[in-house]
């Protein structure tokens, strides 16, 4: 059996620099890369999956020191999902000439980057990373807490 005491999740340190990699990248200026948000979005997933044994055992309530970049960058953490998720399937209330993905290819016609197979690729590893980094999120109620409304009419009543 593994000694708990010794989860990452102690260190405050242990996601906040993908999430705050995921979080610039939202930024009008933002210097991250493809490669930089992929590699976020990874080890994000990556960090959060190796420990699963710890973590499956967390109620929703559980509050770690780790956790506390996700409460504090959450909106532009959302923000950079639903962008990044968004994009491989052409969702069209995404700007997708937005930053930072205009630098990749700046010969490119951006009005038609969707026609673009090596564009549409991109976006399609993109978005595979968001979706796992947020299965990771659905995967344990620690951090799905952080995610979802507590609704303080009981569900059952609604329908009553």
């Amino acid at each position: 059996m593994s000694d708990f005491s010794l989860t990452p999740f102690y260190d405050i340190s242990y996601l906040s620099s993908s999430v705050e990699t995921i979080k610039d990248s939202v930024e009008d200026s933002s210097s991250v890369t493809f490669h930089d948000l992929l590699d976020a979005y990874d080890a994000f997933a990556d960090r959060l999956g190796s420990q699963d044994e710890f973590l499956v055992l967390q109620d929703h309530d559980a509050r770690f020191p780790a956790f506390k970049c996700i409460i504090l960058y959450k909106p532009a953490f959302l923000q950079a999902l639903r962008r990044d998720i968004g994009l491989a399937h052409a969702d069209p209330s995404i700007d997708v000439r937005a930053p930072p993905y205009e630098d990749f290819f700046p010969d490119a016609i951006l009005a038609d980057r969707r026609a673009d197979p090596i564009q549409r690729a991109r976006d399609s590893f993109l978005c595979h990373y968001a979706l796992c980094a947020l299965a990771s999120i659905f995967k344990y109620p620690a951090l799905l807490s952080f995610f979802t409304c507590r609704c303080p009419v009981n569900s059952a009543e609604r329908w009553v």
